[in-house]
């Protein structure tokens, strides 16, 4: 009898042992998709809150083209030698206006003009230097491929623009950075913007 008891304890705890063993690893594989999921809630909050702080920025620009001042800008030592302004003003167009605001995000834009001087030296961070082009008033007008644009990709969604011989584009580049408040975690985009004047 005795044999027999001693048996049926081991094999209670070795039952035990097996089922604190599955627990843990559950628990271990629910914590990981929380946390993924997680993850992914704030990744995708982070890429709407700066997508529209694109489409904010895209909206100064189109409300405010006729303002903008298109002189050819130098860029000295920072981006703010080539942020966007308003003619015959000094504070940068991104920022007037209010840009969208989100209890648990920090946006930031910054609207840079794309016609400037760059510096001798590489500097990381600039936009391309595009200087405005003019349509040949001998063209006709019509409309043109947007080079640098997803439609050169893919030529089957070509997008025409069509403009008055004679007119000029301007480049702009919209950046949008979205950060976490209390995580270290922030996505960006850029957007080029073009202006027909």
């Amino acid at each position: 009898m005795r044999k027999r008891k001693g048996f049926a304890l081991a094999m209670v705890l070795i039952v035990m042992v097996f089922i604190i063993g599955i627990s843990a690893v559950i628990m271990d594989m629910t914590t990981n998709y929380v946390g993924s999921s997680q993850s992914t809630i704030d990744h995708q909050k982070l890429y709407n809150a700066a997508q529209s702080g694109i489409e904010w920025g895209k909206s100064m620009l189109s409300v405010n083209s006729d303002d903008v001042d298109l002189t050819l800008k130098t860029y000295i030592s920072t981006s703010a030698d080539i942020f966007a302004v308003l003619s015959g003003d000094s504070e940068p167009l991104h920022d007037k206006g209010s840009k969208p605001v989100f209890e648990d995000i920090e946006l930031t834009v910054s609207i840079l003009d794309c016609n400037y001087s760059p510096p001798s030296i590489f500097v990381d961070g600039i936009p391309p230097v595009a200087l405005p082009t003019t349509l040949d008033p001998g063209s006709g007008g019509g409309s043109a491929f947007q080079v640098g644009y997803s439609n050169i990709m893919d030529p089957n969604r070509n997008i025409t623009m069509t403009a008055t011989p004679g007119s000029t584009k301007y480049y702009f580049l919209i950046r949008s950075v979205a950060s976490m408040k209390d995580k270290p975690k922030s996505y960006g985009i850029e957007n080029m913007v073009v202006i027909w004047k």
